[in-house]
């Protein structure tokens, strides 16, 4: 099993992108290291696209592609004493694809996102189907 990668983010020149200065990610559900690299470059390019558009990630901890986003999220979640994390409900006709969990980084609540494995392999797809802003060509008869 392979050491989450530590992805350190170069801000734009204004400093305005809302990304955090570094936070992991972890690619160890892929056996193959090429598709766990790949997946790996997408995932931080996807982050700088997020960030490009606006959206703030400044408390971001890191991402876990996993195997099982229910036992990977509940053993990365830390709360403080006493407090209740919430849990999705038990809904047999959704598939779940992520889940975000709160974790406390040196006295500071961040958070970190568990997606399923598939959705990591999804980006690496090069079939054209799956873009859907241009539409198939039809021949002109």
């Amino acid at each position: 099993m392979s050491e989450p990668r530590q992805l350190i983010f170069h801000h734009n020149e204004e400093g305005r992108l809302l990304l955090p200065r570094e936070c992991s990610l972890a690619v160890s559900c892929y056996e193959d290291q090429e598709v766990g690299g790949a997946v790996s470059a997408a995932m931080e390019q996807i982050l700088y696209a997020l960030a490009l558009v606006g959206m703030d990630l400044s408390a971001l901890d890191g991402i876990t592609m996993s195997r099982d986003c229910r036992a990977d999220a509940t053993a990365l979640q830390r709360m403080p004493e006493g407090q209740v994390p919430l849990e999705m409900s038990d809904q047999p006709d959704t598939m779940e694809m992520a889940r975000t969990v709160a974790v406390w980084r040196e006295k500071e609540l961040r958070f970190h996102i568990v997606f399923r494995a598939g959705i990591g392999l999804m980006t690496l797809t090069p079939a054209p189907r799956i873009c859907f802003a241009v539409p198939p060509q039809r021949p002109v008869s």
